[in-house]
């Protein structure tokens, strides 16, 4: 979205702050500070849903909202000590069922505005059109992911293969997501994932890892020119 706004060019704050993450793994905790710190670049004003939502990140001042403090209070703790073989007992997954549903429902209202918009991957080019759109079979990327389903869209700009976009309504161009999110197939697992980057890196052509987001498949990409 920075790009976006930026005309194609990811502004400078924004790279000096992915500087101090690019080329190793990042923890859950590091992915929800770059998305706040992130976000807090993003113009407040702007009514686009995609960029209301990560704003709900953070206050109007540029500050970690409520939402991004409790995440890291109760989200991100729980989830690196289960990330870590340690199996809770069925009371403590009781005692903190009730606060997490509640949290997760405020996620869902925070982000509710990206209701209209679906995660899409280029699966074949039918057709360039003189205006500078293109006619493309796009998988919807919801539901079982063994079985995505593909429909014919008309979008503005060019989809790259295996990298998954934001498919927002009323003509507005596809929100690239590379180099976060890839869908593929997978010869480890058989089928085709969605996967999310485990590492990050900014230069076309430099590789970085990422891991299915419904498996620990793991894959090695390269990030598109």
């Amino acid at each position: 979205m920075l790009r976006e706004l930026s005309g194609g060019k990811l502004p400078e704050p924004a790279f000096a702050l992915l500087k101090e993450v690019l080329g190793r793994p990042i923890s859950m905790g590091t992915w929800l500070e770059l998305a706040w710190r992130l976000a807090a670049m993003l113009p407040s004003t702007s009514t686009d849903a995609a960029v209301q939502a990560a704003r709900s990140l953070v206050t109007v001042d540029g500050k970690p909202s409520d939402l991004t403090k409790e995440i890291q209070e109760t989200i991100v703790p729980d989830r690196n000590v289960f990330s870590h073989a340690v199996t809770p007992t069925e009371e403590a997954i009781a005692q903190a069922e009730g606060p997490l549903h509640g949290l997760w429902q405020r996620f869902k209202r925070a982000i509710e505005g990206l209701g209209a918009s679906q995660l899409v991957v280029r699966a074949e080019l039918v057709d360039f059109e003189t205006t500078g759109n293109a006619r493309y079979k796009l998988r919807i990327l919801q539901g079982g992911s063994d079985h995505f389903p593909i429909r014919e869209e008309t979008v503005h700009g060019k989809l790259l293969e295996n990298w998954c976009y934001l498919l927002r309504p009323e003509g507005v161009a596809p929100l690239a997501l590379a180099p976060v999110v890839s869908c593929s197939y997978s010869e480890e697992s058989h089928r085709r994932e969605v996967f999310v980057a485990r590492t990050l890196a900014v230069e076309p052509g430099a590789k970085i890892d990422a891991m299915g987001v419904v498996s620990t498949t793991k894959v090695r990409l390269k990030v598109p020119e």
